[in-house]
Protein backbone atom coordinates (compact mmCIF):
# COMPACT_ATOMS: atom_id res chain seq x y z
CA UNK A 1 0.00 0.00 0.00
CA UNK A 2 1.09 3.55 -0.66
CA UNK A 3 0.17 6.91 -2.13
CA UNK A 4 2.36 7.10 -5.23
CA UNK A 5 1.02 8.41 -8.54
CA UNK A 6 2.27 6.52 -11.57
CA UNK A 7 1.43 4.20 -14.42
CA UNK A 8 0.18 0.66 -13.94
CA UNK A 9 2.08 -1.15 -11.20
CA UNK A 10 3.99 2.06 -10.50
CA UNK A 11 0.91 3.49 -8.79
CA UNK A 12 0.07 2.82 -5.14
CA UNK A 13 -3.17 3.19 -3.16
CA UNK A 14 -4.09 2.93 0.52
CA UNK A 15 -7.76 2.08 1.06
CA UNK A 16 -9.99 2.53 -1.96
CA UNK A 17 -13.71 2.88 -1.17
CA UNK A 18 -16.01 4.86 -3.49
CA UNK A 19 -15.62 4.50 -7.26
CA UNK A 20 -17.26 6.33 -10.15
CA UNK A 21 -16.63 6.15 -13.90
CA UNK A 22 -17.42 8.83 -16.48
CA UNK A 23 -18.62 8.33 -20.05
CA UNK A 24 -15.03 8.17 -21.35
CA UNK A 25 -14.04 5.43 -18.91
CA UNK A 26 -11.98 7.60 -16.58
CA UNK A 27 -12.13 6.19 -13.05
CA UNK A 28 -12.39 8.36 -9.94
CA UNK A 29 -11.68 6.82 -6.52
CA UNK A 30 -11.95 7.85 -2.90
CA UNK A 31 -8.63 6.82 -1.30
CA UNK A 32 -10.02 7.01 2.21
CA UNK A 33 -6.93 6.37 4.33
CA UNK A 34 -4.75 8.60 2.15
CA UNK A 35 -7.38 11.38 2.48
CA UNK A 36 -7.26 11.97 -1.28
CA UNK A 37 -9.24 11.66 -4.48
CA UNK A 38 -7.45 9.59 -7.11
CA UNK A 39 -7.98 9.41 -10.86
CA UNK A 40 -7.01 6.62 -13.30
CA UNK A 41 -7.14 7.18 -17.07
CA UNK A 42 -7.38 4.67 -19.93
CA UNK A 43 -3.61 4.21 -20.04
CA UNK A 44 -3.54 3.20 -16.37
CA UNK A 45 -1.99 6.50 -15.28
CA UNK A 46 -2.98 7.28 -11.69
CA UNK A 47 -2.94 10.87 -10.47
CA UNK A 48 -4.16 12.73 -7.37
CA UNK A 49 -6.44 15.56 -8.53
CA UNK A 50 -7.36 16.62 -4.97
CA UNK A 51 -5.98 16.29 -1.47
CA UNK A 52 -2.51 15.65 -0.04
CA UNK A 53 -1.63 12.21 1.28
CA UNK A 54 -2.25 11.75 5.01
CA UNK A 55 -3.25 15.41 5.41
CA UNK A 56 -6.54 15.46 7.29
CA UNK A 57 -8.80 18.47 7.22
CA UNK A 58 -11.75 20.17 5.61
CA UNK A 59 -10.09 22.91 3.56
CA UNK A 60 -11.47 23.84 0.18
CA UNK A 61 -9.03 24.61 -2.62
CA UNK A 62 -7.51 23.39 -5.84
CA UNK A 63 -5.63 20.12 -6.05
CA UNK A 64 -3.32 19.52 -3.07
CA UNK A 65 -4.65 22.59 -1.26
CA UNK A 66 -7.91 20.74 -0.56
CA UNK A 67 -8.18 18.37 2.39
CA UNK A 68 -10.59 15.61 3.42
CA UNK A 69 -11.42 13.48 6.45
CA UNK A 70 -12.14 9.95 5.21
CA UNK A 71 -13.71 10.55 1.78
CA UNK A 72 -16.17 7.72 1.22
CA UNK A 73 -18.84 7.74 -1.52
CA UNK A 74 -18.44 9.35 -4.95
CA UNK A 75 -20.87 10.08 -7.79
CA UNK A 76 -20.48 11.94 -11.09
CA UNK A 77 -22.92 14.25 -12.83
CA UNK A 78 -23.18 14.69 -16.60
CA UNK A 79 -20.63 17.52 -16.55
CA UNK A 80 -18.03 15.33 -14.77
CA UNK A 81 -18.35 17.16 -11.48
CA UNK A 82 -17.53 14.69 -8.72
CA UNK A 83 -19.62 14.70 -5.52
CA UNK A 84 -17.99 13.19 -2.45
CA UNK A 85 -19.46 12.16 0.89
CA UNK A 86 -16.71 13.31 3.26
CA UNK A 87 -17.65 10.84 5.95
CA UNK A 88 -15.96 12.11 9.10
CA UNK A 89 -16.44 15.76 8.17
CA UNK A 90 -20.18 15.21 7.71
CA UNK A 91 -20.13 17.16 4.45
CA UNK A 92 -20.81 16.87 0.75
CA UNK A 93 -17.84 18.05 -1.29
CA UNK A 94 -17.77 18.94 -4.98
CA UNK A 95 -14.74 18.61 -7.24
CA UNK A 96 -14.82 20.16 -10.71
CA UNK A 97 -13.01 18.50 -13.66
CA UNK A 98 -10.16 20.97 -12.99
CA UNK A 99 -9.70 19.73 -9.43
CA UNK A 100 -11.33 22.69 -7.66
CA UNK A 101 -12.85 21.38 -4.40
CA UNK A 102 -15.61 23.19 -2.55
CA UNK A 103 -17.85 22.19 0.33
CA UNK A 104 -21.22 21.82 -1.32
CA UNK A 105 -23.25 21.20 1.82
CA UNK A 106 -22.71 20.67 5.53
CA UNK A 107 -20.12 22.04 7.93
CA UNK A 108 -17.12 20.12 9.29
CA UNK A 109 -17.16 18.52 11.74
CA UNK A 110 -20.64 19.37 12.95
CA UNK A 111 -23.03 16.41 12.60
CA UNK A 112 -26.72 17.14 12.81
CA UNK A 113 -30.06 16.98 11.06
CA UNK A 114 -30.58 20.49 9.70
CA UNK A 115 -31.91 21.25 6.24
CA UNK A 116 -30.56 24.39 4.60
CA UNK A 117 -28.38 25.86 1.91
CA UNK A 118 -24.74 24.88 1.73
CA UNK A 119 -22.94 25.15 5.08
CA UNK A 120 -26.21 25.56 6.99
CA UNK A 121 -27.14 21.91 6.33
CA UNK A 122 -26.14 19.08 8.67
CA UNK A 123 -25.81 15.31 8.14
CA UNK A 124 -25.00 12.19 10.20
CA UNK A 125 -23.18 9.08 8.96
CA UNK A 126 -23.67 9.53 5.24
CA UNK A 127 -23.83 6.33 3.23
CA UNK A 128 -24.87 5.86 -0.41
CA UNK A 129 -25.36 8.64 -2.95
CA UNK A 130 -27.01 8.59 -6.38
CA UNK A 131 -27.31 11.34 -8.99
CA UNK A 132 -30.25 11.80 -11.37
CA UNK A 133 -30.23 13.10 -14.94
CA UNK A 134 -30.72 16.68 -13.73
CA UNK A 135 -27.67 16.47 -11.48
CA UNK A 136 -29.59 16.44 -8.21
CA UNK A 137 -28.19 14.21 -5.48
CA UNK A 138 -30.13 11.80 -3.30
CA UNK A 139 -28.30 10.71 -0.17
CA UNK A 140 -28.92 7.95 2.34
CA UNK A 141 -28.40 9.71 5.68
CA UNK A 142 -28.17 6.49 7.61
CA UNK A 143 -27.41 8.05 10.98
CA UNK A 144 -30.56 10.14 10.76
CA UNK A 145 -32.69 7.37 9.15
CA UNK A 146 -33.64 9.77 6.36
CA UNK A 147 -33.32 10.27 2.63
CA UNK A 148 -31.94 13.70 1.79
CA UNK A 149 -32.00 15.64 -1.48
CA UNK A 150 -29.47 18.22 -2.61
CA UNK A 151 -29.78 20.42 -5.69
CA UNK A 152 -26.79 20.94 -7.95
CA UNK A 153 -28.30 23.48 -10.37
CA UNK A 154 -29.17 27.08 -9.46
CA UNK A 155 -29.79 27.52 -6.61
CA UNK A 156 -27.09 24.97 -5.82
CA UNK A 157 -26.52 23.18 -2.53
CA UNK A 158 -30.07 23.34 -1.22
CA UNK A 159 -30.49 20.38 1.14
CA UNK A 160 -33.93 19.12 2.09
CA UNK A 161 -35.14 16.01 3.84
CA UNK A 162 -37.06 14.18 1.17
CA UNK A 163 -38.37 11.43 3.44
CA UNK A 164 -38.07 10.21 6.99
CA UNK A 165 -37.71 11.93 10.36
CA UNK A 166 -34.34 12.28 12.08
CA UNK A 167 -34.06 10.39 15.33
CA UNK A 168 -37.35 8.58 14.78
CA UNK A 169 -36.68 5.18 13.18
CA UNK A 170 -39.66 3.10 12.16
CA UNK A 171 -41.36 1.47 9.24
CA UNK A 172 -44.30 3.71 8.37
CA UNK A 173 -45.15 4.66 4.80
CA UNK A 174 -46.20 8.22 4.08
CA UNK A 175 -45.05 11.44 2.50
CA UNK A 176 -42.03 13.35 3.73
CA UNK A 177 -41.57 13.38 7.51
CA UNK A 178 -44.51 11.04 8.02
CA UNK A 179 -42.44 8.19 6.61
CA UNK A 180 -39.96 6.21 8.68
CA UNK A 181 -36.86 4.10 7.93
CA UNK A 182 -34.68 1.82 10.02
CA UNK A 183 -31.01 1.65 9.04
CA UNK A 184 -31.55 2.31 5.31
CA UNK A 185 -28.64 0.90 3.33
CA UNK A 186 -28.38 0.42 -0.44
CA UNK A 187 -30.05 2.75 -2.93
CA UNK A 188 -30.77 2.76 -6.66
CA UNK A 189 -32.59 5.21 -8.94
CA UNK A 190 -34.55 4.71 -12.16
CA UNK A 191 -35.17 7.00 -15.12
CA UNK A 192 -38.33 8.39 -13.51
CA UNK A 193 -36.38 9.47 -10.39
CA UNK A 194 -37.97 6.81 -8.23
CA UNK A 195 -35.47 5.80 -5.57
CA UNK A 196 -35.37 2.21 -4.32
CA UNK A 197 -34.09 1.64 -0.79
CA UNK A 198 -33.01 -1.56 0.94
CA UNK A 199 -34.45 -0.73 4.37
CA UNK A 200 -32.26 -3.18 6.18
CA UNK A 201 -33.62 -3.40 9.72
CA UNK A 202 -37.23 -3.10 8.53
CA UNK A 203 -36.61 -6.12 6.25
CA UNK A 204 -38.37 -4.29 3.41
CA UNK A 205 -37.83 -2.77 -0.01
CA UNK A 206 -39.09 0.80 -0.14
CA UNK A 207 -39.70 3.31 -2.94
CA UNK A 208 -39.37 7.07 -2.66
CA UNK A 209 -40.87 9.27 -5.37
CA UNK A 210 -39.55 12.67 -6.45
CA UNK A 211 -42.06 14.39 -4.13
CA UNK A 212 -41.05 12.28 -1.12
CA UNK A 213 -43.89 9.77 -1.08
CA UNK A 214 -42.65 6.57 0.51
CA UNK A 215 -44.25 3.21 -0.11
CA UNK A 216 -43.26 -0.31 0.81
CA UNK A 217 -42.86 -2.21 -2.43
CA UNK A 218 -42.35 -5.57 -0.73
CA UNK A 219 -42.04 -7.00 2.76
CA UNK A 220 -43.56 -6.02 6.11
CA UNK A 221 -41.71 -3.73 8.51
CA UNK A 222 -40.16 -5.52 11.45
CA UNK A 223 -41.09 -8.99 10.21
CA UNK A 224 -38.10 -10.94 8.88
CA UNK A 225 -38.52 -14.06 6.80
CA UNK A 226 -37.99 -15.55 3.39
CA UNK A 227 -41.47 -15.89 1.85
CA UNK A 228 -41.99 -15.29 -1.86
CA UNK A 229 -45.35 -13.59 -2.41
CA UNK A 230 -46.96 -10.30 -3.41
CA UNK A 231 -46.09 -7.04 -1.69
CA UNK A 232 -46.60 -7.08 2.07
CA UNK A 233 -46.97 -10.87 2.14
CA UNK A 234 -43.35 -11.30 1.02
CA UNK A 235 -40.54 -11.50 3.55
CA UNK A 236 -36.86 -10.45 3.54
CA UNK A 237 -34.07 -10.79 6.08
CA UNK A 238 -31.78 -7.75 6.30
CA UNK A 239 -31.65 -6.79 2.61
CA UNK A 240 -28.50 -4.77 2.03
CA UNK A 241 -28.25 -3.86 -1.65
CA UNK A 242 -30.56 -3.16 -4.58
CA UNK A 243 -30.29 -2.67 -8.33
CA UNK A 244 -33.02 -1.71 -10.81
CA UNK A 245 -33.23 -2.42 -14.53
CA UNK A 246 -34.93 -0.47 -17.32
CA UNK A 247 -38.25 -2.25 -16.83
CA UNK A 248 -38.46 -1.38 -13.13
CA UNK A 249 -37.53 -4.85 -11.92
CA UNK A 250 -35.53 -4.71 -8.69
CA UNK A 251 -32.88 -7.24 -7.72
CA UNK A 252 -32.06 -7.60 -4.04
CA UNK A 253 -29.11 -9.03 -2.13
CA UNK A 254 -31.09 -10.54 0.73
CA UNK A 255 -28.09 -10.92 3.00
CA UNK A 256 -29.73 -12.58 5.99
CA UNK A 257 -31.29 -15.25 3.78
CA UNK A 258 -28.20 -15.85 1.62
CA UNK A 259 -30.38 -15.50 -1.48
CA UNK A 260 -30.88 -13.32 -4.53
CA UNK A 261 -34.43 -12.02 -4.79
CA UNK A 262 -36.37 -10.37 -7.59
CA UNK A 263 -39.17 -7.82 -7.17
CA UNK A 264 -41.30 -6.88 -10.18
CA UNK A 265 -42.77 -3.41 -10.62
CA UNK A 266 -46.09 -4.60 -9.15
CA UNK A 267 -44.40 -6.05 -6.04
CA UNK A 268 -44.26 -9.74 -6.91
CA UNK A 269 -41.27 -11.24 -5.07
CA UNK A 270 -39.48 -14.38 -6.16
CA UNK A 271 -36.24 -16.02 -5.17
CA UNK A 272 -33.90 -16.08 -8.12
CA UNK A 273 -31.29 -18.28 -6.49
CA UNK A 274 -30.84 -20.26 -3.31
CA UNK A 275 -33.04 -21.48 -0.48
CA UNK A 276 -33.25 -19.36 2.64
CA UNK A 277 -31.21 -20.77 5.48
CA UNK A 278 -30.31 -23.92 3.55
CA UNK A 279 -26.88 -24.53 2.10
CA UNK A 280 -26.45 -27.22 -0.54
CA UNK A 281 -25.37 -28.03 -4.06
CA UNK A 282 -28.28 -29.78 -5.77
CA UNK A 283 -29.25 -28.87 -9.33
CA UNK A 284 -32.77 -28.61 -10.76
CA UNK A 285 -35.64 -26.23 -10.14
CA UNK A 286 -35.28 -26.73 -6.38
CA UNK A 287 -31.54 -26.10 -6.39
CA UNK A 288 -29.44 -25.14 -3.39
CA UNK A 289 -26.38 -22.94 -3.15
CA UNK A 290 -23.63 -22.39 -0.61
CA UNK A 291 -22.53 -18.76 -0.20
CA UNK A 292 -23.12 -17.71 -3.83
CA UNK A 293 -21.30 -14.51 -4.72
CA UNK A 294 -20.61 -13.46 -8.33
CA UNK A 295 -23.47 -13.14 -10.82
CA UNK A 296 -23.53 -12.52 -14.58
CA UNK A 297 -26.53 -12.51 -16.93
CA UNK A 298 -26.45 -13.19 -20.68
CA UNK A 299 -28.79 -11.61 -23.28
CA UNK A 300 -31.04 -14.68 -23.23
CA UNK A 301 -31.69 -14.27 -19.50
CA UNK A 302 -29.49 -17.11 -18.28
CA UNK A 303 -27.78 -16.30 -14.99
CA UNK A 304 -24.33 -17.63 -14.13
CA UNK A 305 -23.34 -17.86 -10.47
CA UNK A 306 -19.99 -18.36 -8.78
CA UNK A 307 -21.09 -20.79 -6.07
CA UNK A 308 -18.21 -20.05 -3.75
CA UNK A 309 -18.87 -22.53 -0.97
CA UNK A 310 -19.46 -25.37 -3.43
CA UNK A 311 -16.39 -24.57 -5.60
CA UNK A 312 -18.57 -24.64 -8.72
CA UNK A 313 -19.95 -22.48 -11.52
CA UNK A 314 -23.74 -22.76 -11.76
CA UNK A 315 -26.26 -21.72 -14.41
CA UNK A 316 -29.86 -20.64 -13.78
CA UNK A 317 -32.05 -20.82 -16.90
CA UNK A 318 -34.94 -18.37 -17.35
CA UNK A 319 -37.36 -21.12 -16.29
CA UNK A 320 -35.45 -21.55 -12.98
CA UNK A 321 -33.70 -24.78 -13.90
CA UNK A 322 -30.25 -24.83 -12.27
CA UNK A 323 -27.31 -26.81 -13.60
CA UNK A 324 -23.64 -27.06 -12.71
CA UNK A 325 -21.54 -25.82 -15.63
CA UNK A 326 -18.09 -26.54 -14.24
CA UNK A 327 -16.54 -28.02 -11.13
CA UNK A 328 -17.76 -30.55 -8.60
CA UNK A 329 -19.45 -29.65 -5.32
CA UNK A 330 -17.16 -29.96 -2.32
CA UNK A 331 -14.12 -30.80 -4.45
CA UNK A 332 -11.60 -27.95 -4.11
CA UNK A 333 -8.59 -28.09 -6.40
CA UNK A 334 -7.02 -26.39 -9.43
CA UNK A 335 -7.70 -28.83 -12.27
CA UNK A 336 -8.50 -27.73 -15.83
CA UNK A 337 -10.91 -29.89 -17.79
CA UNK A 338 -14.40 -30.30 -19.14
CA UNK A 339 -17.52 -29.85 -17.02
CA UNK A 340 -17.36 -31.74 -13.74
CA UNK A 341 -13.75 -32.75 -14.38
CA UNK A 342 -12.64 -29.19 -13.62
CA UNK A 343 -11.85 -28.09 -10.09
CA UNK A 344 -12.04 -24.64 -8.46
CA UNK A 345 -11.27 -23.30 -5.02
CA UNK A 346 -13.71 -20.65 -3.78
CA UNK A 347 -14.58 -18.95 -7.09
CA UNK A 348 -15.96 -15.45 -6.55
CA UNK A 349 -16.34 -12.76 -9.21
CA UNK A 350 -17.19 -13.63 -12.79
CA UNK A 351 -17.92 -11.83 -16.07
CA UNK A 352 -19.40 -12.95 -19.37
CA UNK A 353 -18.18 -11.95 -22.83
CA UNK A 354 -20.20 -11.56 -26.03
CA UNK A 355 -19.42 -15.14 -27.10
CA UNK A 356 -20.84 -16.62 -23.92
CA UNK A 357 -17.46 -17.48 -22.36
CA UNK A 358 -17.03 -16.85 -18.64
CA UNK A 359 -13.99 -15.42 -16.87
CA UNK A 360 -13.78 -16.36 -13.20
CA UNK A 361 -11.67 -15.26 -10.25
CA UNK A 362 -10.66 -18.52 -8.58
CA UNK A 363 -9.75 -16.86 -5.30
CA UNK A 364 -8.52 -19.91 -3.42
CA UNK A 365 -6.07 -20.67 -6.22
CA UNK A 366 -5.12 -17.00 -6.94
CA UNK A 367 -5.86 -17.57 -10.61
CA UNK A 368 -8.13 -16.38 -13.42
CA UNK A 369 -10.01 -19.21 -15.07
CA UNK A 370 -11.95 -19.27 -18.33
CA UNK A 371 -15.05 -21.41 -18.74
CA UNK A 372 -16.06 -21.72 -22.39
CA UNK A 373 -19.66 -22.06 -23.46
CA UNK A 374 -19.17 -25.84 -23.83
CA UNK A 375 -18.04 -26.10 -20.19
CA UNK A 376 -14.31 -26.47 -20.84
CA UNK A 377 -12.23 -24.78 -18.14
CA UNK A 378 -8.70 -23.42 -18.60
CA UNK A 379 -6.39 -21.27 -16.49
CA UNK A 380 -5.45 -18.02 -18.25
CA UNK A 381 -3.52 -16.17 -15.53
CA UNK A 382 -1.73 -17.07 -12.33
CA UNK A 383 -0.39 -20.35 -11.00
CA UNK A 384 -2.28 -22.31 -8.38
CA UNK A 385 -0.71 -22.22 -4.92
CA UNK A 386 1.82 -19.57 -6.02
CA UNK A 387 0.75 -16.28 -4.47
CA UNK A 388 2.29 -13.02 -5.65
CA UNK A 389 1.84 -10.36 -8.30
CA UNK A 390 4.08 -11.03 -11.30
CA UNK A 391 3.81 -8.97 -14.48
CA UNK A 392 4.70 -9.98 -18.03
CA UNK A 393 3.80 -12.89 -20.30
CA UNK A 394 3.36 -15.29 -17.36
CA UNK A 395 1.45 -13.23 -14.80
CA UNK A 396 1.00 -14.18 -11.20
CA UNK A 397 -1.72 -13.02 -8.82
CA UNK A 398 -1.88 -12.46 -5.08
CA UNK A 399 -5.47 -11.94 -3.94
CA UNK A 400 -7.63 -11.09 -6.96
CA UNK A 401 -11.00 -9.54 -6.10
CA UNK A 402 -12.92 -7.71 -8.83
CA UNK A 403 -13.08 -8.52 -12.53
CA UNK A 404 -14.29 -6.64 -15.61
CA UNK A 405 -13.98 -6.84 -19.39
CA UNK A 406 -12.35 -3.79 -21.02
CA UNK A 407 -12.29 -4.16 -24.81
CA UNK A 408 -10.31 -7.34 -25.44
CA UNK A 409 -8.61 -7.19 -22.06
CA UNK A 410 -9.52 -8.14 -18.49
CA UNK A 411 -9.21 -5.66 -15.62
CA UNK A 412 -8.49 -7.32 -12.25
CA UNK A 413 -8.28 -5.69 -8.82
CA UNK A 414 -5.58 -7.46 -6.82
CA UNK A 415 -4.67 -6.30 -3.28
CA UNK A 416 -3.49 -2.69 -3.86
CA UNK A 417 -3.09 -2.89 -7.63
CA UNK A 418 -5.24 -2.73 -10.76
CA UNK A 419 -4.01 -5.29 -13.29
CA UNK A 420 -4.71 -5.38 -17.03
CA UNK A 421 -4.58 -8.76 -18.78
CA UNK A 422 -4.03 -7.73 -22.40
CA UNK A 423 -5.90 -9.55 -25.17
CA UNK A 424 -7.34 -12.09 -22.74
CA UNK A 425 -10.82 -11.88 -24.29
CA UNK A 426 -11.02 -13.57 -27.68
CA UNK A 427 -13.10 -11.76 -30.38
Amino acid sequence: PGTIDGTGSGAEFRLLLGVAVNSEGTVYLADAYAQTIRKVDHAGVATTPAGTEFTKGSADGTGPAASFLTPWGVALDSADNLFITDHDNGTIRKMTPDGVVTTFAGAAPQPGVTDGVGSAARFSSLAGVVVNADGNLFIVDQGNATIRKMTSATPAGVVTTLAGAAGAPGGDDGTGSNARFSLPAGAAIDDADTIYIADKMNHTIRTVTANGKVATLAGTAGVPGSTDDMGAAARFNMPSAVAVDGSGTVYVADSGNHTIRKVTADGAVSTVAGAAGTAGSGDGVAALFKFPSGIAIDPAGNMYVADTGNNTIRKIAPDGEVSTVAGAAGMADAVDGSGSEARFSAPTSLVLDSKGDLYVIDSGNSTIRKVMSDGTTTTIAGTAHQVGIVLGDHPGLASPGGLAIFGDSLVVTDTNAILLLHHAVQP
